[in-house]
């Protein structure tokens, strides 16, 4: 199993120690024998998404920006939704466009071509053709500024390099006061609400093993999980939000690139 996060940072030098606690409650609760399951735990997201596409893992735990990327490639079954600590009191998230307050900009960013976009992960043009839900030519209506994060790409709307910033949910909220009346910031895009990390099967895996994943994997983190998950950055494991995954999914593979 591959689990990537960028909040797995939190966990320091106690990540594998408790990236191999996980892997024995897996064990425990899906029958598997001990010591047969392993697993890799990534903050980097580029370097977990090659490590799927070589390693072919049996089940991945993806934010739903790599679930998009990889669904297709690794033939991704959605089998539960993982409410990630930091992320506790929400079943979805969003991506927003974020501006300085004194700017002209305002939400008719899909209708203002030209305007300087700040956005990690910029070179998946698709990606950001989706988030604007394929109303526009996303090859050529921004004009896109590098940033290697959420923070990178806010700080070059802060330095007046770009226009306006594409962050996600947990960069969102850490600057939320920043967007209140008398602010700095003020919001001038959201996405429709996205579904969360996914808990997936790929098309590597055994159909056995995904049977019983599929049975179990609310039982993941209850009762003596509990403090294991958490520990691991992991509140609770649901059943799957198989449609959001699915809709959003589609919009990625079948969107028009223009």
């Amino acid at each position: 199993i591959v689990l990537a996060d960028e909040s797995f940072v939190l966990n320091g030098d106690r990540l594998p120690a408790q990236l191999d606690r996980f892997l024995r409650r897996m064990e425990a609760v899906f029958g598997w024998p001990k010591g047969s399951t392993k697993g890799k735990a990534f903050i980097d997201l580029n370097e977990a998404m090659g490590y799927v596409r070589t390693r072919k893992p049996a089940f991945v735990v993806l934010p739903p920006k790599q679930f998009m990327q990889a669904h297709k490639a690794a033939g991704l079954d959605p089998l539960g939704t993982a409410i990630l600590l930091d992320l506790y009191d929400t079943k979805e998230v969003h991506y927003y466009g974020v501006a300085r307050s004194s700017s002209t900009i305002n939400e008719h960013v899909h209708m203002t071509p030209g305007l300087r976009l700040a956005v990690p992960g910029y070179d998946d043009l698709q990606w950001v053709n989706v988030l604007f839900d394929g109303t526009l030519p996303a090859t050529t209506h921004f004009k896109y500024v590098p940033a290697t994060d959420d923070a990178g790409a806010i700080a070059e709307v802060e330095a007046g390099r770009a226009d306006f910033a594409m962050i996600g949910e947990r960069a969102f909220r850490k600057i939320k006061p920043r967007v209140a009346e008398g602010g700095d910031l003020k919001v001038v895009f959201g996405t429709p609400p996205i579904p969360p990390s996914v808990f997936a099967a790929t098309k590597w895996s055994k159909p056995a093993d995904r049977k019983k994943v599929a049975e179990k994997i609310t039982d993941l983190c209850d009762g003596e999980g509990g403090n294991m998950c958490s520990q691991m950055g992991i509140l609770y494991i649901m059943e799957p939000l198989k449609d959001g995954y699915t809709n959003w999914a589609w919009k990625y593979d079948r969107y028009v690139l223009r």
